[in-house]
């Protein structure tokens, strides 16, 4: 479970901060949505792991330095309300790793996140999506990150998360997560 996290939030972040189904357990879908929740909720975490591992590789004039936190403010400002969307696309990850287990042998990590209430295990996903986000950056990549935030800057946070849902729904090989088609109303 761990690992899907890790890799569906370094995707996120590796393509334009990109960071479900309660009804059906066997649906392997996301809400675009809840996508979109899930990369403004991320991205504080995401930013936090980039600015951490990066810090000494980047310029003290550059964008992170002298407007990272104008950039960042309006994403914890909204990750509240976006936790509902993003522990929604998280579940999806948890109830998938779930049923590619063998029966014979349970995932204590699916079996604990069950177990816990949200907002329980809100500061766990936080903590260990944040630590497997910095472990996978690259020092020769965060000047290269770096430029990539900058241009976001303007968005708003809801902009982007939707820029982000849409894009992953566009792409066809992207299988996880799989955002579900949208009925037309």
């Amino acid at each position: 479970m761990i690992n899907k996290a890790y890799k569906f939030a370094a995707s996120a972040l590796a393509t334009t901060a990109l960071l479900a189904p309660s009804a059906a357990m066997a649906q392997q879908c996301v809400q675009e949505d809840d996508l979109s929740d899930a990369v403004v909720y991320f991205m504080p975490i995401a930013y936090s792991a980039f600015t951490s591992k990066c810090a000494a590789a980047l310029a003290v004039d550059g964008f992170v330095n002298t407007q990272g936190e104008a950039f960042i403010a309006p994403y914890l400002e909204r990750q509240d309300d976006a936790w509902a969307g993003a522990f929604e696309v998280f579940k999806m990850f948890a109830d998938k790793d779930k049923s590619d287990e063998k029966e014979s042998e349970p995932d204590e990590m699916a079996v604990l996140f069950e177990a816990m209430p949200p907002e329980v295990l809100r500061p766990f996903l936080d903590t260990i999506v944040e630590m497997e986000i910095a472990k996978e950056i690259k020092l020769d990549s965060c000047v290269k990150v770096e430029r990539l935030i900058e241009p976001l800057a303007p968005l708003p946070p809801e902009n982007l998360g939707t820029l982000a849902a849409v894009i992953v729904s566009m792409v066809p090989d992207i299988k996880e997560p799989q955002v579900c088609a949208n009925d037309p109303q």
